[in-house]
């Protein structure tokens, strides 16, 4: 009887060992909570960082666009110029053509 007990004992003994060692195994690949509150910091931090960057093109796209609208205005002008002046040449070609 000594002998199965201590057989068992052993059994047992070898069994709690396997499930200590599954049991850090298990805890070494999951996620702690101090190192998800780190990684959501770091995400929040990557957010605001794209924020501002986004912030930044938005207001470049709007120096563009005022850009872009004061060369409009002024090709618009230079071309109203123009075809004042070639009427005025026309009209004075053809007035001392006659």
């Amino acid at each position: 009887m000594d002998e199965q007990t201590s057989e068992r004992v052993y059994a047992m003994g070898e069994r709690i060992s396997t499930v200590e060692t599954e049991v850090a195994v298990i805890q070494s690949n999951y996620v702690k909570r101090d190192e998800f509150a780190a990684t959501r910091n770091e995400i929040s931090e990557l957010r605001a960082d794209m924020a501002d960057n986004f912030r930044a093109v938005e207001r470049r796209f709007g120096d563009v666009r005022v850009e872009i609208k004061e060369l409009g205005n002024s090709m618009l002008r230079w071309m109203v110029a123009t075809h004042l002046a070639f009427f005025v040449a026309i009209v004075t070609v053809v007035h001392y053509v006659r």
